[in-house]
């Protein structure tokens, strides 16, 4: 039983709660982490919702090892703005407040195991968040797996 909470308590401390004040550099990091170790919490917490999302989520329970190398890989990762931030097409500012106006977009170029990857951040009125529209895309444009 001790072993049990010992692992429960060292998840929770891989894996934090959502802060308020997250940018967007850090929800895109908090939805790869979710995305690679198969977190539905984090990943739901994470992106605009969308009722194909969990196509993107695995089903494998991961051992407290893979959890770990995730977690490590992710907050590793490098994140270049690919696309600035924009507003209606427009270029955005942040207002007196620090805050961008809910609609607000970036793009960043990360890359996971040597996958390039894209990932686009909006502003929404609960912060921001990732929109799964182009990955859900690629994987209709891709092969079947199974």
């Amino acid at each position: 039983m001790r072993i049990g909470m010992s692992l429960a308590i060292s998840l929770l401390a891989f894996f934090p709660a959502v802060a308020a004040d997250e940018g967007p550099e850090d929800v895109a990091r908090r939805f790869m982490r979710a995305v690679y170790s198969h977190d539905k919490a984090s990943f739901d917490s994470a992106i605009v919702p969308n009722p194909r999302a969990d196509r993107l989520l695995g089903k494998k329970h991961l051992s407290f090892a893979e959890a770990n190398e995730i977690f490590r890989e992710t907050a590793a990762m490098e994140f270049k703005n690919v696309q600035p931030f924009t507003f209606r097409g427009s270029p955005a500012a942040a207002g007196n407040d620090g805050q961008y106006p809910n609609g607000t977009m970036v793009r960043y170029m990360t890359g996971y195991r040597g996958t390039p990857l894209v990932v686009t951040v909006v502003r929404a009125a609960a912060g921001w968040r990732v929109d799964v529209r182009w990955w859900l895309a690629m994987i209709d444009q891709g092969p079947e797996l199974e």
